[in-house]
């Protein structure tokens, strides 16, 4: 860093640090954050424009990764994926990865790869692309989610009668029961009653309406989706707002149990006042979110997400945008390839089967698999070219064994319907050579894309928290802000010099600047105020 700009941060830090540490008194109590964290309307005192400003320069490099390698895929994902790109003029990674959630959405829960003994993986991943404003996220996700919900709409019509007769029969047993703790208490009847009735609910087993997807939901909600669900969910978004909601949106607690729970299959426990209690044996949840860069930045940057190993869990992936290269005539998606995938779909989502299937890895396979598991682990260590990012790196060759056995099975599954279950065990069981192979290039593709969305955030601490404040500036879209208001609306920060520090980066990239107000009196001068490019509020 240049030496003025050390200079400049040094003289910057020692004014506002003094500043900061006055009585609150000495601040105009009407420039403070109101309860949501941003300033009053009658506040706003802006009289800059987009035009007086220069363009800001980027936080990061250019962000490059390679290609998807869509030949990886089986031929219905492989073929689907690549009319949705050319439909939506997106990036095939976009529609390629959303594929690979479809198929764990449909089969997790229902096979389990084994690596080597005593140690197996089960089919579900946590899908994350990313992609700025504009990039048709939502149209792609729209299109890849279809499916499910069409199939979860058309068993709920099936089974609507027994759904409303299981509810009926709960409700009734429930009212006999009350009716039989006044009884009791009054003398008229015996526990023994009282017992009997709590046993015959007990044994009542409840028949409620099938859910496969959900959206942005709170983690309470989604371990109570789990519960009546047999332990599996799958997650969609386009938006990517469930980050906030982990973080404490609603309850101010982070709150990732759940997640960090669901992608491994460890038991789900709750007990809690005034809540029913839900036990979930081996919870599977897949995640196809779609992103913007800055919710990646804060994703990344969390420090009880990245220390709790909620980062490392998902798979990235960082589509090159064709914006800009987008044809407004296009082909649509052909009737012969949707209706095979909508096939494909629709048999995966019919294997039934009470516990999970195991998988082996055949003879080829398996030399496949320890030669890419023995090639990535030096570069996790010390001085390794991933040692930065080991907590995600070191679950790569899971991941690879999860794909492995979910390309394996939409294989089987394509060539031989739901039938694919009662073909001979050699067939079913025994993950080939080539669907590890295709494993393993995905694998180095998603390794790619991770290092690239690690870079977002890399750099110094005061460049990675430059990108946080930036990303909390963007959301909050306010013109002005005092140092303490930064303070208080970015928590991230421990102290005011590492503030400062991040503020000086983000000035010398040109997105605020430092400004004096106004003052001819005899008492102490106003706080500093931090001025935000207009620029980056229209974007």
């Amino acid at each position: 860093m240049p030496q003025g700009l050390n200079n400049t941060k040094t003289q910057t830090a020692e004014k506002l640090i003094n500043q900061l540490n006055n009585d609150t008194a000495q601040i105009d109590p009407q420039s403070k954050l109101d309860k949501e964290g941003k300033v009053p309307p009658q506040e706003e005192k802006n009289t800059q424009t987009a035009d007086t400003w220069q363009t800001p320069k980027p936080l990061e490099a250019t962000v490059s990764a390679p290609p998807f390698p869509i030949d990886s895929l089986p031929d219905t994902l492989r073929d689907f994926a690549l009319a949705v790109a050319e439909h939506t003029q997106t990036p095939i990674d976009m529609s390629a990865v959303a594929s690979l959630g479809v198929a764990s959405t449909c089969l997790q829960g229902k096979y389990l790869v084994q690596g080597k003994i005593g140690h197996t993986e089960p089919l579900n991943n946590y899908y994350v692309e990313v992609a700025k404003p504009g990039e048709r996220k939502s149209a792609v996700c729209a299109i890849f989610e279809e499916p499910i919900k069409a199939y979860e709409k058309r068993k709920n019509e099936a089974f609507a009668l027994d759904i409303a007769h299981s509810a009926n029969i709960r409700q009734v047993l429930e009212k006999e029961m009350e009716a039989l703790k006044n009884a009791v208490a009054k003398g008229k009847k015996t526990y023994a009653d009282m017992e009997a009735k709590q046993e015959e609910l007990s044994r009542h087993e409840d028949v409620k309406p099938l859910r496969l997807i959900c959206g942005d939901v709170t983690p309470e909600a989604l371990t109570s989706l789990l519960a009546d669900n047999n332990g599996r969910m799958a997650m969609f978004s386009a938006e990517g707002g469930i980050f906030d909601i982990l973080k404490g949106l609603y309850s101010q607690v982070t709150n990732i149990d759940t997640f960090l729970k669901a992608h491994c299959g460890d038991s789900i426990r709750v007990d809690r006042k005034g809540r029913q209690s839900e036990f979930i044996e081996k919870p599977c949840l897949t995640t196809v979110l779609f992103i913007q860069p800055d919710v990646l930045r804060e994703l990344v940057g969390n420090d009880t997400f990245r220390g709790r190993g909620l980062v490392a869990r998902f798979l990235y992936a960082f589509p090159q945008s064709t914006v800009g290269n987008r044809r407004y005539k296009t082909q649509p998606i052909p009737k012969e390839v949707e209706q095979k995938y909508r096939q494909l779909c629709e048999d995966m989502l019919d294997i039934q089967q009470n516990e999970p299937k195991l998988l082996t890895l055949s003879e080829e396979a398996e030399t496949i698999s320890e030669r890419f598991y023995n090639a990535l682990e030096p570069r996790l260590g010390k001085d390794g070219d991933l040692e930065h990012m080991a907590d995600w790196a070191g679950k790569l060759h899971g991941a690879v064994l999860r794909l492995s056995g979910l390309l394996h099975v939409v294989e089987g599954v394509s060539a031989n319907g739901r039938e694919f279950t009662d073909i001979p065990h050699d067939f079913t069981q025994a993950i080939t050579g080539q669907s590890m192979t295709a494993a393993v290039e995905l694998g180095q593709y998603f390794l790619a894309h991770a290092v690239a969305s690690y870079g977002i955030c890399g750099g110094s601490e005061a460049e990675r928290g430059a990108a946080y404040i930036l990303f909390r500036l963007k959301k909050n879209k306010l013109p002005q802000y005092t140092a303490r208001e930064l303070m208080k609306l970015c928590k991230k920060f421990k102290t005011t010099q590492e503030l400062l520090e991040a503020l000086a980066v983000l000035a010398e990239h040109g997105f605020i600047r430092e400004t004096q107000p106004d003052y001819t009196g005899t008492g102490r001068p106003p706080s500093v105020v931090y001025e935000v490019n207009p620029n980056i509020l229209q974007d």
